[in-house]
């Protein structure tokens, strides 16, 4: 990701549209870019309400050049880092016991079927072990 500065092709609306739930301020209007290479780009970002055709406005664009949303930085940057960590560490150990538990049945099932082995063996001998007969 890195920022161009780009110009507003037409103007932007003077109002955020109604009922788009979280309101910044901001409406999406069409940009223009010029790369490095002198190609270029148009796309769409949300820029200040009533921002007049020509305005120059700073954009993120990605690898394919397309427009996303700035970087994480401050606060918001700290919030996801911690809930991130906080969702991270009990997926970790819930993935841990999975394993343990997976291998630990497993470890279970064989020493069960080499003790029936073990049985097969030594069973029909005890049968003579009180001295009697048959």
């Amino acid at each position: 990701m890195h920022p161009v500065t780009a110009v507003l092709t037409d103007p932007a609306a003077a109002t955020p549209a109604a009922g788009t739930g979280y309101d910044d301020g901001r409406v999406w209007a069409p940009v223009r870019w010029t790369d490095a290479d002198g190609s270029v780009h148009t796309d769409r970002a949300k820029v200040a309400s009533g921002a007049p055709a020509g305005s120059s406005v700073t954009v993120w664009t990605n690898h394919a050049d397309h427009v996303v949303a700035p970087p994480v930085t401050g606060a918001s940057a700290d919030l996801q880092a911690a809930l991130t960590g906080v969702l991270v560490g009990p997926s970790a150990g819930a993935a841990l016991w999975c394993a343990g538990w997976l291998v630990r049945g497993r470890l279970i099932r064989r020493r069960m079927a080499e003790w029936d082995e073990e049985w097969k063996q030594i069973g029909p001998r005890w049968g003579n072990l009180s001295g009697g007969r048959g």
